[in-house]
């Protein structure tokens, strides 16, 4: 009896540490890192400085968050509408986007169509 905790911790953290490989590998092969994407979200984000409203409990915004690199986040300006305050004021889709001139865009946007879909609100 003694031996079935520790065999089923063993278990959790191989299997742990298996899927923060394999997510760090997906982030890598979606952020460019593995050989190019040749979208240009991230000179589009570096450009923009856009904000993203969204929220720790959104699923949605955890998958954008996700797909994006840790130079992609350093660009946005993330505000965590779930902990409420004023800047979510009509926010009324999450993830949104904003850039420059209070333009939005609402909803979750594949990373590879994020950037055409910013410069679209800019333009």
């Amino acid at each position: 009896m003694g031996g079935a905790p520790r065999g089923w911790v063993a278990t959790a953290l191989v299997l742990g540490v298996g899927l923060l490989v394999v997510t760090a590998l997906t982030r890598r092969a979606r952020s460019g890192g593995g050989g190019g994407t040749g979208d240009d979200t991230a000179a589009t984000l570096a450009a923009l400085r856009p904000t993203m409203y969204g929220a720790s409990w959104c699923g949605f915004t955890r998958r954008q968050l996700a797909e994006l690199s840790p130079e992609e986040l350093a660009c946005v300006d993330v505000v965590d509408c779930g902990a409420g305050g004023g800047r979510c004021e009509g926010v009324r889709a999450l993830p949104t986007w904003e850039v420059a001139g209070g333009r939005r865009l609402g909803g979750y946007v594949p990373r590879n169509e994020l950037g055409a879909a910013l410069q679209r609100l800019t333009g």
